[in-house]
């Protein structure tokens, strides 16, 4: 129903951007990746080339998470001819790719160089993140990984990737939830849950938290962020 919601006000104003890629986020809700990808080539093909750079990104994105390796760089062929999308995207979409072929150390040589240019992009910053932590897996880097896993939750503490990933690199380096000199403070958070309301002990979980945030050097924002999601 939500779609062909959708699908009609793209039929009253085909050239409202937004309205494809609220499309193309629902077919992928639904796990429909190839469904995703025609909902923004229906965008690219009736929207002016400048207004349908995003959503060859988009697009592109998907492709690489659909392993359509050649597909992807077809998409960004016409982007970096078009000269309308900043090179950092780009340049992030090809890391993404070296990271398909097995590239990992290329991939995350450049994501590091990229983050800068994707802090003001949550979305990315986020991914970028993530996938920054799972180059330094593959590539036996335990220690790096596991921090930066660490700083992918602490920006997305939702992200499941990121929580297994953790989880992994803890159990590979001998590390324990309960650790708090190497946890992070959504795993210790999920275990203080678990407890019964008499085992609780929330002030002391509030130590906690303060001594996460120093061991981190962690922003005062940073803190009032974690805490308002505890």
């Amino acid at each position: 129903e939500a779609i062909a919601i959708l699908e009609k006000c793209a039929e009253g104003n085909p050239e409202y951007v937004p309205v494809y890629q609220a499309m193309a986020a629902l077919e992928v809700r639904r796990r429909d990746i190839p469904a995703a990808i025609k909902r923004y080539e229906a965008g690219i093909a009736v929207l002016p080339e400048r207004k349908a750079q995003m959503l060859f990104f988009y697009k592109t994105r998907l492709q690489i998470e659909a392993e359509e390796a050649d597909g992807a760089r077809e998409t960004i062929k016409i982007m970096r001819d078009s000269k309308l999308i900043p090179p950092p995207f780009i340049d992030y979409l090809e890391a993404r790719l070296a990271m398909f072929d097995g590239e990992y150390f290329e991939a995350v040589s450049e994501f590091k160089r990229l983050q800068a240019a994707m802090n003001s992009v949550p979305e990315i910053r986020s991914e970028l993140q993530f996938l920054m932590a799972f180059c330094y897996e593959k590539l036996g880097q335990d220690e790096l990984a596991l921090d930066q896993y660490n700083i992918a939750l602490q920006n997305d503490a939702l992200n499941s990737m990121a929580q297994y990933g953790r989880t992994r690199m803890m159990q590979k380096t001998g590390r324990r939830v309960s650790d708090f000199n190497n946890a992070s403070i959504y795993e210790a958070l999920t275990e203080e849950l678990g407890k019964s309301d008499a085992e609780q002990d929330w002030v002391a979980f509030s130590l906690l938290v303060d001594e996460y945030v120093e061991r981190l050097n962690l922003s005062e924002g940073m803190r009032k962020v974690i805490e308002g999601e505890i």
